[in-house]
């Protein structure tokens, strides 16, 4: 007899166990100068900056949205964390990131140069809805917005919104409406700026009376724009109307109208917001900056680089305070243009509820991180293996990697990512040596295939205890024209004191050394010695050994092709690594040789 009942959930434990999680997977990009970890009693300020620092940005949108019991901001967690005896105070900088981001076209006109009829305090447009496309009769919903963009689809339910702005009401959501936006747009500098209006459906753009921009012919999103040269300092009327009349919203699924007002303003041009952050930052001990973008199903990126003119605001605030903490809010990849000009960099990913606090423990060193990359971070999104720009329109984008995915593909291709799979920084240092590859305690998994193990040691040599997070990768031998340089085959996480070494051991996984075979329909495993490396990133390997894989499937230690031994001692690596590269060479000539497509 199990009776239901209804008991309190057990949120100090959930959110204990939800803040070690964002803990252990936050990574730390960068560190110069060792600036973290922050000690308050060295601190009298802290400028914290960035629209989205007072909101915890905890998931992605859509169906990745659950609703927390509670959540802990960035900038409420700094403040507690650095105490009483240090100021704490907070800059937007730039607008809070939202759904219409993910729409095509430049960074929506911010608020900071928009102000509403009657009320120059206060920064946005006047807008009024109509739940008809044809702005009839009075407007259902008058309210202030902060910038011309909205996307009434799918994004419109506050179930799967993740933006820290609000949603546009559900009633406008997969439907045909209208919409205006009234007031002054003043501008920040004197200079030609190109003004882009990106719409599912007509739209109208006047400045001081003047139409500048038509988008009144029938049309999906598209993207429409007009040069105007602005005076600094001049407030101009400025009047949007828009019609979501588009044939094709609310017939197709989780289609609605999309709308979004854009510039590209002439170069060295500043907005107020930015010039304010960069302000603060310059007056406190240090900056930090918290950025995010927005992830969701239903729309891609439309590029690498942070929405709402945030990469702007980065290199404002670094230039404005040489000691600038950046904390990647991300789901994913970010160009990050200005990395050589910030000192630290934090991903603290879609932390969850507890993500404030995990950010400011990792920031004073109440943890030392140790989380690595689970993806590449490419430099430019041409650098990645489909080698151009996501369908943000609905177009197709082709994935053609094969077994190159991710790493592999960098590797194969030899294009140097700006931070590589597995990559992760920590608050000490560590030494690997006596490297030894033997077989596992069975030489064979369940169906067969060859298992290996690598055993290494792990130093801490720095002066913090921390953990290491080591990698064991796997060259390849089948022949195949796009075999992969390597291939992750296990790791091991091993945490230190200062000083302190410990004897680690991973398993080599029996898939890394297998390969299917399409024609045989069974997997295959090619009879060759092979390198194995042991690395703390998939681009910084420490220790080179090899392993022989026989045809019957059996592992053992292999000599090193010049006839060295695969056991290697503290400083015994540089000879087995030249014999690494001369091996991936030779293989690198093999794969020119061979017929495969041209990749981007």
């Amino acid at each position: 007899d199990r009776r239901v009942s209804v008991e309190p959930l057990r949120e100090a434990d959930d959110g204990a166990r939800a803040r070690e999680i964002a803990e252990q997977g936050a990574v730390l990009l960068k560190n110069g100068g060792g600036l973290l970890p922050l000690s308050p009693g060295a601190l009298h300020s802290i400028a914290v900056i960035g629209a989205d620092a007072p909101n915890a940005s905890t998931q992605g949108g859509g169906a990745a949205r659950v609703e927390p019991t509670y959540t802990v901001s960035p900038l409420d967690a700094i403040r507690a964390r650095a105490g009483g005896g240090v100021r704490v105070e907070w800059a937007e900088g730039t607008d809070p990131v939202m759904p219409a981001d993910l729409l095509p076209g430049p960074t929506p006109i911010p608020s900071s140069v928009l102000t509403p009829p009657g009320d120059p305090s206060v920064h946005g447009l006047k807008a009024e809805y109509w739940t008809n496309p044809g702005f009839e009769g009075a407007p259902d919903d008058v309210q202030i917005d902060r910038e011309v963009a909205a996307s009434a689809g799918f994004f419109s339910y506050e179930s799967v919104h993740a933006g820290s702005a609000p949603p546009l009401s559900p009633r406008y959501a997969l439907t045909k409406f209208s919409a205006r936006w009234t007031g002054f747009l003043t501008a920040p500098a004197t200079g030609d700026y190109r003004l882009t209006l990106t719409s599912r459906g007509r739209g109208w753009v006047w400045l001081d009376g003047a139409l500048v921009i038509d988008h009144s012919d029938e049309h999906e999103l598209a993207t429409r724009s007009a040069t105007v040269h602005l005076a600094a300092g001049e407030a101009h009327a400025l009047e949007v109307r828009y019609s979501a009349d588009s044939p094709d919203i609310g017939v197709k699924v989780d289609l609605g109208g999309d709308v979004k007002l854009g510039w590209d303003m002439p170069p060295g041009a500043t907005t107020p917001a930015v010039r304010d952050a960069a302000s603060l930052a310059a007056r406190s001990d240090v900056a930090v900056v918290v950025v995010r973008d927005y992830g969701t199903e239903e729309r891609d990126r439309p590029s690498l680089a942070l929405p709402q003119a945030q990469d702007e605001l980065v290199r404002a605030v670094a230039a404005a305070n040489p000691r600038t903490v950046v904390v990647l809010t991300t789901g994913q990849p970010a160009s990050m243009p200005w990395l050589d000009a910030v000192p630290a960099v934090l991903e603290a990913w879609y932390a969850g509820q507890e993500q404030g606090n995990a950010i400011a423990r990792i920031l004073f060193g109440d943890v030392n991180p140790s989380g690595k990359l689970p993806i590449t971070f490419p430099r430019t999104l041409d650098g990645t293996p489909f080698g151009g720009t996501p369908a943000s329109d609905g177009g197709t984008v082709g994935y053609a990697e094969g077994v190159l995915v991710g790493y592999r593909w960098y590797d194969a291709s030899g294009v140097d990512p700006l931070l590589p799979f597995g990559f992760g920084l920590s608050y000490t240092t560590f030494r690997y040596d006596g490297l030894e590859v033997e077989p596992g305690p069975t030489a064979r998994d369940a169906s067969g295939t060859a298992r290996g193990r690598v055993s290494f040691t792990v130093t801490n040599t720095g002066e913090r205890a921390g953990a290491e997070v080591a990698q064991v990768y796997v060259g390849t031998c089948s022949g195949a024209p796009d075999d992969p340089p390597k291939v992750l085959a296990g790791f091991a996480k091993v945490e230190l004191a200062p000083g302190q070494s410990a004897r680690v051991s991973a398993d080599v996984a029996p898939e890394a050394l297998s390969r299917w075979d399409e024609s045989g329909h069974a997997w295959q495993v090619p009879a060759c010695a092979v390198p194995v490396q042991v690395a703390s990133s998939s681009r910084d390997v420490r220790l080179v050994g090899w392993l022989q894989v026989s045809a019957d499937g059996s592992v053992a230690p292999a000599a090193a092709p010049s006839g060295g031994g695969c056991r290697q001692g503290p400083g015994g690596g540089a000879a087995l690594a030249a014999l690494l590269v001369a091996w991936l060479a030779a293989r690198s000539v093999r794969r020119r040789r061979a017929t495969r497509p041209a990749r981007g």
